[in-house]
């Protein structure tokens, strides 16, 4: 079944536009411009999600994130493989010049995106066809310096990119300004993405994660590329009451996460970035893009209701910094 098809089985043809669009939801809300987190409770947010992730032993942006310098030998998992890369000799010997000709030791600089730029996975792109990811206007990334190219890291990707496409900055005293954390702002950053194609965020596109990195980073709020690393690094509780759970919340399903955007006639609706879900007749419904669904109405593959399949929630009001030594 298409997406469009789906809508109609479900909704009133009519409402589908009431239903995608921010302002619908919008006016439901009780408390719609009060502060969710202050940009200091969202500062130790975002050092108790490095925190956490430092626990990864994978070298990533989050390991990385308080170093001013790391050994070159990190980067031997990715370089100098012989498991991933003994098949082609040609790309085992460009990995290897392009690891030695890197210093010894590599500075570790906190940047901002000065603008939407390619981030190359050199040298293998030429050998696997492997798409370009991308980094948008922005997003902080950590450099560690080279020559023409930088070896960047964000919490989506890694990768080089051209030097010019990053200002050196310090994260606590970054020029970009953040907007306030507030539900309505949430759901108007949220529906500004609304029919964006889905695709892996590994192969340069946006998928359920890299969707609410895209809506949240406008706040200065970094979310973890994947739902297990949200569930492990954001404290992400066990849900317990729904009707307790407030708009803007992140819901995880196995494998999926979701903004919560409220409820109309005792249902409950998520805007997510989703390739597919199936129906309670276990029909499959393809999707393929960024879109607000209903969680009674929308089906796992076994025949769970996305409802009841929720098994962790991300609650800013309730995530507790404010209340807790980090």
């Amino acid at each position: 079944m298409k997406f469009d098809d789906f809508k109609k089985h479900f909704r009133f043809s009519e409402q589908d536009k009431i239903f995608d669009n921010a302002k619908f939801w919008i006016d439901k809300l009780k408390d719609l411009d009060q502060t969710i987190l202050s940009q200091e409770e969202i500062k130790a947010l975002n050092k108790d999600i490095v925190e956490q992730h430092k626990k990864n032993p994978e070298l990533n942006f989050y390991k990385l994130y308080d170093k001013q310098s790391f050994n070159k030998k990190e980067l031997e998992f990715i370089y100098l493989d012989p498991n991933a890369f003994s098949n082609n000799n040609e790309m085992v010997k460009d990995a290897k010049k392009l690891y030695d000709a890197l210093p010894t030791s590599l500075s570790v600089t906190h940047a901002i995106a000065k603008e939407d730029s390619l981030v190359h996975f050199l040298p293998f792109e030429k050998y696997f066809n492997i798409p370009h990811s991308i980094i948008y206007k922005g997003d902080e990334i950590l450099v560690l310096n080279v020559d023409k190219y930088a070896f960047v890291c964000t919490s989506i990707c890694f990768g080089w990119i051209d030097k010019q496409s990053y200002k050196v900055t310090k994260f606590s005293q970054s020029s970009v300004k953040f907007k306030e954390l507030t539900q309505k702002a949430i759901l108007n950053e949220a529906f500004e993405h609304l029919d964006e194609p889905y695709k892996l965020a590994e192969l340069g596109g946006t998928d359920c994660v890299s969707s609410l990195y895209n809506i949240f980073k406008i706040f200065g709020i970094y979310i973890p590329k994947t739902t297990y690393l949200i569930q492990q690094n954001m404290r992400a509780n066990k849900p317990s009451n729904f009707e307790d759970i407030p708009v803007g919340s992140i819901l995880l399903l196995p494998g999926h996460a979701m903004l919560y955007i409220g409820e109309e006639n005792n249902k409950h609706y998520v805007f997510n970035n989703i390739i597919g879900l199936y129906l309670e007749d276990r029909s499959k419904v393809d999707i393929k893009k960024a879109c607000v669904i209903c969680l009674e109405d929308s089906y796992l593959k076994n025949g769970t209701n996305y409802l009841n399949a929720i098994n962790y929630v991300v609650d800013w009001k309730n995530y507790g910094l404010s209340k807790t030594s980090i």
